[in-house]
Formats: C-alpha cells, sequence, structure tokens
C-alpha cells in the first residue's frame, strides 16, 4: 500500500481521500495552515500546547495551530517516512502575524481564535502576503524545496498546482462569481503561480499535477463555500493522477498520462460548465416559445385568432378603457399595438411587473381604467395588489389566447 505524507491544503487531502476509501494508499502525516513566512520564523519565547487552545477548536486545527506556533511543522512531517510527498504552495495565501522574528500563519480558523490564545497577541503586527518582495519569496521557497529534498528524492515528491476557481456551481444549477472579491482571487493566483514556478525549478524532475481547465468551485461543498473547494470532478481527476504517479512508470510516459488526463478532465468541466449555462438560459427564457408564439398570433395571425380578435371587438364597442402592467414584455409590446389597431383606449402602462413597485400617482392612474391586463406572459396567476378602493378587474394576457 503506498503512503503519503501532505504539506498543503485541504485540496491535495482531498485527492488522497478517493483512494484511501478505496484501501489503495495511506496518509502518515498531514500539516496545513503553514505560510512559508512562518515556517522559516523563530520559535516563541513559550512554546503553545495543544491544550491551551479554545476546546470548541477541531482536533485537527489545534495540531495544525500549535505546530505552525512552535515552529515543529517539519519535525512532525518527517516524523513517519512515506513513498511519496504531496506539497502544494497553497498556504502562502494567509496573511502572518509577526512579533520580533517569530510569525503566526493567520488561517481562517486562527483568526477566529486568535484572542483566545493565552499569549500576548496583540503585540503581532499584521503582514500581508500580497506585500513581501519577489526576493523574499524566492529565499522562502529556495529554504523550503532544500528542507524537503534533504528528506526526499525528487522522484518521490508530488507538486500538486492547484488555484483559486472564479466561478462557483449552484444546487440550483446556476453557475455563479464566488463569493471571494475577484481581486482577491487574482492577487492568489498570481502569487501560487509564480511561488509553483520556483518550485518546478528548484524540484526539477519531481512528479506534477497540473491544474485542468474549467475547474469550477461547489458551493455545497462539504466543507463549505469557496474559491478553493472545488466541484467533484477535481477530487476525482487528483486521485486518478496519483494512482498514475503511482505506476512508477517511465518519465515521459508518466508525463503524457497525467496530460491526457489533464485534458480528459478539463472537457468534462467544461461539459458540466455549459450544461450549467444551458440551464441558467432555460431559466431565463423559459417563456420565450411562449411569448414568440403570441407575438405571431397577434403580429401576424392575430386577425384569425377568433377568442383574442372578439375579445377585442367587445373590448372597442363597450369602449373599455384598459390599462396594461409588463407592458415592456413582448406580449404586452403587441397588445398594445392591438388596442391602437382596435382603437381601444388605453389609460396607462407600465414595465413593471411588480404591483407593489407602482407608485401612489400610477395606482389612481389604474383607477382610472376599466380592466387591468397583466402583460407577463411568465406567470399563470393575477399577482396581489396593494390594498386599493375601486380597483378595476385584473385578466392575465395568457388567458386571452387559451
Amino acid at each position: 500500500m503506498l503512503s503519503f505524507n501532505i504539506l498543503g491544503d485541504c485540496v491535495s487531502r482531498d485527492i488522497v481521500q478517493p483512494l484511501i476509501s478505496n484501501k489503495e494508499v495511506l496518509v502518515q502525516q498531514f500539516c496545513s495552515f503553514a505560510s512559508p513566512i512562518s515556517l522559516f520564523s523563530e520559535k516563541p519565547e513559550k512554546m503553545l500546547s495543544v491544550e491551551e487552545l479554545p476546546g470548541d477548536m477541531a482536533v485537527f486545527h489545534k495540531r495544525c495551530a500549535a505546530l505552525d506556533f512552535n515552529k515543529k511543522v517539519f519535525d512532525y512531517l518527517f516524523a513517519k517516512k512515506s513513498d511519496y510527498l504531496i506539497l502544494d504552495i497553497l498556504d502562502a495565501r494567509h496573511n502572518v502575524l509577526q512579533y520580533n522574528n517569530h510569525c503566526i500563519t493567520v488561517s481562517k480558523y486562527m483568526a477566529t481564535y486568535a484572542n483566545e490564545i493565552p499569549y500576548p497577541i496583540d503585540k503581532y503586527t499584521l503582514t500581508n502576503p500580497f506585500e513581501i518582495s519577489e526576493s523574499v519569496w524566492e529565499t522562502l521557497i529556495e529554504q523550503l524545496c532544500n528542507k524537503i529534498l534533504a528528506q526526499y528524492p525528487v522522484s518521490q515528491i508530488i507538486l500538486h498546482k492547484h488555484f483559486c476557481a472564479s466561478n462557483t456551481l449552484l444546487k440550483s444549477g446556476n453557475i455563479i462569481p464566488c463569493l471571494a472579491p475577484k481581486e482577491t482571487i487574482n492577487q492568489i493566483n498570481t502569487l501560487c503561480e509564480f511561488l509553483f514556478s520556483k518550485c518546478e525549478t528548484l524540484l526539477n524532475g519531481c512528479h506534477i499535477i497540473n491544474f485542468p481547465e474549467n475547474v469550477i468551485a461547489n458551493h455545497e461543498h462539504k466543507w463549505g463555500p469557496s474559491a478553493l473547494h472545488y466541484h467533484n470532478l477535481y477530487y476525482e481527476y487528483g486521485s486518478k493522477a496519483l494512482q498514475i504517479i503511482g505506476e512508477k512508470l517511465p518519465s515521459e510516459t508518466e508525463q503524457l498520462k497525467l496530460e491526457e488526463l489533464r485534458i480528459n478532465y478539463s472537457e468534462k468541466l467544461e461539459l458540466v460548465c455549459c450544461k450549467a449555462q444551458l440551464k441558467a438560459y432555460k431559466n431565463k427564457f423559459w417563456g420565450t416559445s411562449e411569448a414568440l408564439n403570441f407575438m405571431k398570433k397577434l403580429n401576424i395571425d392575430w386577425i384569425k385568432e377568433e377568442k383574442f380578435k372578439k375579445w377585442l371587438i367587445e373590448n372597442k364597442n363597450l369602449k373599455t378603457k384598459i390599462s396594461i402592467l409588463s407592458s415592456a414584455d413582448v406580449a404586452g409590446i403587441i397588445l398594445k399595438k392591438a388596442l391602437q389597431a382596435f382603437e381601444i383606449e388605453q389609460i396607462f402602462e407600465s414595465p413593471k411587473s411588480n404591483p407593489f413597485d407602482l407608485t401612489t400617482e400610477e395606482l389612481s392612474m389604474l383607477q382610472e381604467s376599466d380592466l387591468i391586463v397583466y402583460a407577463n406572459i411568465h406567470t399563470s396567476s393575477i399577482p396581489k395588489f396593494p390594498i386599493v378602493n375601486n380597483l378595476p378587474k385584473i385578466i392575465l394576457i395568457s388567458d386571452l389566447i387559451k
């Protein structure tokens, strides 16, 4: 059974999970929430024990926080030997707290519990990773790679390159931008692209899992919505990439198979995006065909539409005064043309579809009409109106052609 140690974020752990479930591999040690800035800072004056961390903090988060705080990450990571080490650099995205030469990685969990730690956190200042110079980052990445190379040859190192997704898939099937600001996503991706390229150079010859195209986040992810909590297909892709690496093929053969896999899953993810887009269009324009049919009947064959023609003649004879709501809809536009053709008086029109959006003056104008036609072809029931005295009869435009 192959074994892995992991230094990186939850994505690197979760691509291994399907193989663990199938009892194909074993994860020996996993450490997360440790920025390279913090990894190579000095030890604290006083060590922090797991027991001193808040009781409601998850055990895994406590362990990672204590290892990062005490600068014991590498001691823990290398305490058990594994067949492979999976490395990613996404924890570089976190802010760090610094006091003298001691740094703490500010993961969202540390940010939540920082004030409950029995340590003078108020003395620390916040450092933004995006304000660190490239030369400092280069030094840190060189230290990181050298530390790993002292324990693993490149043939046992897997560089897992992944980035923030820009869009997320909702439970409804629609795709929307991720919750994180676009600027933040771009900053993280730019920094990580730079750091990964440095790792590739320094770890030349290592195994590389490249990021597919069209990766989207999953808003319903078990760990919650995040630009790094991907669609399930990504974890399937990552686990299959690990299986290929585990076959210990010749380097060129492995690279070809990994690239074929990446292209395959890029296409699968593209299909997911296309399906979501089609569903969104369908939801947005589900009534378009009805509206177009209605337009055709009124604009081309409306004279032959007996029910509608009869309604128009009756209201012309009765000298009915008509108002139209949702007048900007296709059906509303065609209705206005029909009223004009039959010389039926139109008192008022509004593009608004929600009666509660109407002003007092607009509601007063509706009261002056004999009939209100609600021209939204997408609805099958008359909407509620504000309580208004002497409001005339209201009908749906769809009733005129059924």
